[in-house]
């Protein structure tokens, strides 16, 4: 059961900000201009999942893995206003350090954001991905991460 109080199905309106986007949203909203649920991908959309991203798993999984998500473009604004605050020193290590592991996801896909985070960790430590089976995440001090997911699509 999810909290809060009922609400009933609501029609959502496209010239206002779409309400919270939860794993029930495929029930409790109706399409702005059509007599119908929204699709999952509508759902993504309003997320701001890019279309071309794909969800794996059952029918119910892929709608919570769409409710319970940050949405992208949230993560990458914040992501960014906080790096923007960092003082520039702070930014770049000047002693000696190392990154001694980094795994961004258990999930066989990544948001682009996440990605795109993740090629800057790997780029910044000098990480490589070798990707199938016996999948292995290897930084430049020879440390390695093994059976890591194949599908990270870090490389």
């Amino acid at each position: 059961k999810r909290g809060g109080p009922p609400a009933g199905v609501r029609r959502l309106r496209a010239d206002e900000p779409s309400k919270a986007i939860t794993s029930g949203s495929l029930h409790d909203f109706l399409h702005p201009t059509e007599d119908r649920a929204l699709t999952l991908r509508e759902a993504a959309r309003l997320q701001t999942f890019p279309d071309g991203f794909e969800f794996f798993g059952s029918q119910s999984e892929r709608i919570q893995m769409v409710g319970n998500s940050v949405p992208p473009g949230m993560a990458e604004a914040v992501g960014r206003f906080l790096l923007g605050r960092l003082p520039e020193s702070s930014k770049r290590p000047t002693g000696r350090g190392e990154l001694v592991t980094f795994v961004p996801t258990l999930s066989t896909g990544m948001s682009p954001s996440l990605q795109a985070a993740s090629k800057m960790v790997m780029k910044e430590f000098g990480a490589t991905l070798r990707e199938g089976p016996n999948s292995q995440l290897t930084f430049g001090s020879g440390f390695a991460i093994r059976n890591i997911s194949s599908g990270a699509g870090c490389g």
